[in-house]
Protein backbone atom coordinates (compact mmCIF):
# COMPACT_ATOMS: atom_id res chain seq x y z
CA UNK A 1 0.00 0.00 0.00
CA UNK A 2 1.78 3.13 -1.19
CA UNK A 3 0.26 6.60 -0.92
CA UNK A 4 2.22 9.18 -2.84
CA UNK A 5 2.20 12.82 -3.83
CA UNK A 6 4.75 15.55 -4.44
CA UNK A 7 5.27 19.18 -3.63
CA UNK A 8 3.83 20.29 -6.99
CA UNK A 9 0.36 18.82 -6.52
CA UNK A 10 -1.25 20.33 -3.43
CA UNK A 11 -4.77 19.33 -2.44
CA UNK A 12 -5.87 16.82 0.17
CA UNK A 13 -5.52 13.08 0.64
CA UNK A 14 -7.86 11.90 3.38
CA UNK A 15 -10.05 9.09 4.68
CA UNK A 16 -8.03 6.23 3.23
CA UNK A 17 -9.09 2.89 4.72
CA UNK A 18 -8.15 -0.70 4.05
CA UNK A 19 -8.72 -4.01 5.80
CA UNK A 20 -7.61 -7.53 5.01
CA UNK A 21 -4.78 -6.97 2.54
CA UNK A 22 -2.40 -9.89 2.05
CA UNK A 23 0.58 -9.83 -0.32
CA UNK A 24 3.73 -11.86 -0.94
CA UNK A 25 7.19 -10.25 -0.96
CA UNK A 26 7.47 -6.56 -1.79
CA UNK A 27 10.51 -4.65 -3.03
CA UNK A 28 10.20 -1.63 -0.75
CA UNK A 29 7.60 -1.09 1.95
CA UNK A 30 4.46 -2.96 2.92
CA UNK A 31 2.84 0.34 4.02
CA UNK A 32 4.37 3.54 2.65
CA UNK A 33 3.67 7.20 2.20
CA UNK A 34 5.83 9.73 0.35
CA UNK A 35 5.31 13.45 -0.21
CA UNK A 36 8.34 13.77 -2.47
CA UNK A 37 7.62 11.39 -5.36
CA UNK A 38 8.75 13.20 -8.51
CA UNK A 39 9.88 10.50 -10.97
CA UNK A 40 10.43 12.15 -14.37
CA UNK A 41 10.00 15.68 -12.93
CA UNK A 42 12.89 15.34 -10.50
CA UNK A 43 15.27 17.41 -12.64
CA UNK A 44 12.79 20.16 -13.60
CA UNK A 45 12.92 23.54 -11.83
CA UNK A 46 10.46 23.85 -8.99
CA UNK A 47 8.35 26.92 -9.85
CA UNK A 48 5.58 26.28 -7.35
CA UNK A 49 5.56 24.54 -4.02
CA UNK A 50 2.12 23.20 -3.11
CA UNK A 51 1.80 21.23 0.06
CA UNK A 52 -0.61 18.30 0.21
CA UNK A 53 -2.65 17.84 3.38
CA UNK A 54 -2.72 14.16 4.33
CA UNK A 55 -4.96 12.95 7.14
CA UNK A 56 -7.04 10.10 8.52
CA UNK A 57 -5.45 6.91 7.20
CA UNK A 58 -6.74 3.67 8.72
CA UNK A 59 -5.17 0.37 7.66
CA UNK A 60 -5.92 -2.92 9.41
CA UNK A 61 -4.89 -6.54 8.97
CA UNK A 62 -2.20 -5.95 6.38
CA UNK A 63 0.18 -8.89 5.96
CA UNK A 64 3.20 -9.41 3.75
CA UNK A 65 6.22 -11.59 3.14
CA UNK A 66 9.67 -10.03 2.91
CA UNK A 67 10.05 -6.25 2.60
CA UNK A 68 12.68 -3.53 2.84
CA UNK A 69 10.43 -1.75 5.42
CA UNK A 70 7.30 -2.88 7.17
CA UNK A 71 6.26 0.79 7.49
CA UNK A 72 7.88 3.74 5.70
CA UNK A 73 5.85 6.92 6.21
CA UNK A 74 7.61 10.22 5.60
CA UNK A 75 5.36 13.27 5.74
CA UNK A 76 6.11 16.90 4.95
CA UNK A 77 8.00 18.77 7.66
CA UNK A 78 5.75 21.85 7.20
CA UNK A 79 2.44 19.99 7.13
CA UNK A 80 2.83 16.63 8.92
CA UNK A 81 0.57 13.69 8.16
CA UNK A 82 -2.24 13.81 10.72
CA UNK A 83 -4.11 10.79 12.01
CA UNK A 84 -2.66 7.42 11.03
CA UNK A 85 -3.99 4.22 12.54
CA UNK A 86 -2.28 0.94 11.76
CA UNK A 87 -3.57 -2.24 13.36
CA UNK A 88 -2.12 -5.70 12.79
CA UNK A 89 0.39 -4.71 10.07
CA UNK A 90 2.90 -7.56 9.82
CA UNK A 91 5.66 -8.87 7.57
CA UNK A 92 7.63 -12.11 7.70
CA UNK A 93 10.85 -10.08 7.70
CA UNK A 94 11.96 -6.50 7.08
CA UNK A 95 15.52 -5.54 6.12
CA UNK A 96 15.26 -2.15 7.87
CA UNK A 97 13.37 -0.85 10.90
CA UNK A 98 10.17 1.14 10.50
CA UNK A 99 10.70 4.73 9.39
CA UNK A 100 8.08 7.24 10.51
CA UNK A 101 8.78 10.96 10.13
CA UNK A 102 6.61 14.07 10.26
CA UNK A 103 3.49 12.27 11.47
CA UNK A 104 1.20 13.40 14.30
CA UNK A 105 -1.64 11.54 16.01
CA UNK A 106 -0.44 8.08 15.03
CA UNK A 107 -1.62 4.84 16.62
CA UNK A 108 0.02 1.55 15.76
CA UNK A 109 -0.94 -1.74 17.41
Amino acid sequence: IFIKTNRRRGGTIEKIAGDGVKVANVRNELVGLSVDTLYEWADFPDYENRTTVIRNIDLRNVQGGKAKYRINIVGDDKVPVDGVRLKNVTVESAAKPDRIQNVVNMKAD
